[in-house]
């Protein structure tokens, strides 16, 4: 089961903690893994799960998207969805010149998909 929360980084951990604290207790499905969809929000998701008393990865496992030094500087390490946003950026700028110069596109030159690193914020999962 997948259920969205909304995370507002500017109340601070502890009430986002109470928030998270709730949400996981809240008796429906033990919740297993939280996925932060960017990574400025990580921080105030890390700071809410140790309010809340929540351990990772043994209590939950946590991603969050995009990468920094910090993520794998935090213990445990972060895992992380990354992609080459300045590849993407690049690619699509090259494609737009040529088509408004109405030349055809520049074929083969995709970026790296977005890709899963695994580091040591998550485990596997419960059976």
């Amino acid at each position: 089961v997948t259920e969205r929360i909304s995370v507002n980084p500017e109340v601070g951990a502890d009430v986002v903690g109470a928030g998270l604290d709730a949400f996981v207790r809240r008796g429906v499905d033990p919740v297993t893994a939280l996925v932060c969809s960017t990574h400025g929000l990580a921080p105030a998701l890390l700071g809410g799960m140790g309010a809340a008393g929540i351990r990772i990865p043994d209590g939950c496992s946590f991603v969050t998207y995009g990468d920094s030094d910090w993520a794998l500087a935090y213990r445990p390490a972060i895992s992380v969805v990354t992609m080459d946003l300045f590849g993407v950026a690049s690619t699509m700028t090259r494609r737009l010149i040529a088509e408004l110069r109405g030349e055809p596109p520049e074929l083969g030159s995709d970026p790296d998909p977005a890709r899963f690193i695994r580091r040591d914020s998550v485990s596997d999962a419960p059976a």
